[in-house]
């Protein structure tokens, strides 16, 4: 079995990060990155409009990060239930919306692709990969 790692967007395979600056739209509004989309619906979600238009507002994904942990009245069950869901949507539209992000994805065969981020049990595997240092 093939494993394609990947962690940060300056990183080998680093079009696969969701830190990867790469524009998409979803129902109308402009995303710059998966980030972006994932901490805008997360604020969406928990009707946090004054955030949610904030990390509209700017392409720096630390900050995007920063303000997805502001999210006023955040549910951690109802996030985890939901979540997947978001990013699936996200992806979607990112690789299918760069046609060379999706060339690059589907010249990855049947490779398993593997956020090797150690302190991220959700979307990383919880390794490290001596690959991308």
């Amino acid at each position: 079995m093939s494993i394609i790692c990947f962690h940060n967007p300056n990183e080998e395979n680093g079009y696969l990060s969701n830190w990867y600056l790469s524009p998409f739209t979803v129902d109308k509004k402009s995303f710059s990155s998966m980030e972006q989309f994932m901490m805008y619906r997360k604020a969406i979600c928990f009707d946090d409009e004054a955030v949610a238009t904030n990390i509209l507002a700017i392409d720096d994904v630390a900050e995007i990060k920063a303000l997805g942990r502001q999210v006023s009245n955040y549910d951690e069950h109802i996030w985890n239930g939901i979540r997947q869901i978001v990013v699936y949507e996200g992806l979607l539209a990112k690789f299918s919306q760069n046609e060379d992000l999706k060339d690059k994805l589907k010249s990855t065969g049947e490779a398993v692709l593997a956020e090797c981020a150690v302190k991220d049990l959700i979307w990383g595997v919880g390794l490290y990969s001596p690959v991308l240092s």
